[in-house]
């Protein structure tokens, strides 16, 4: 992420960041915010997890409860 932002002169504009809820992404921000300039805005509260990979975590267990449920 910090070779792409250095790449394109994006350091200064990084103003959130999008994952999924794996834990090496929280490590590589964490990582991330340590090499940007201190006015970044970038912190844990602008850190937003994808809304499309909570759905489906909320599907597969609502599938699994089903199945419990019927099964």
């Amino acid at each position: 992420i910090f070779r792409f932002a250095s790449a394109f002169d994006l350091r200064n504009q990084i103003m959130g960041v999008v994952v999924d809820n794996a834990a090496n992404n929280f490590t590589a921000i964490e990582e991330l915010r340590k090499t940007l300039p201190d006015d970044s805005l970038l912190s844990e509260d602008t850190t937003i997890r994808c809304l499309c990979h909570i759905f489906n975590l909320v599907v597969k267990v609502r599938y699994l409860l089903c199945y419990l449920v019927l099964f």
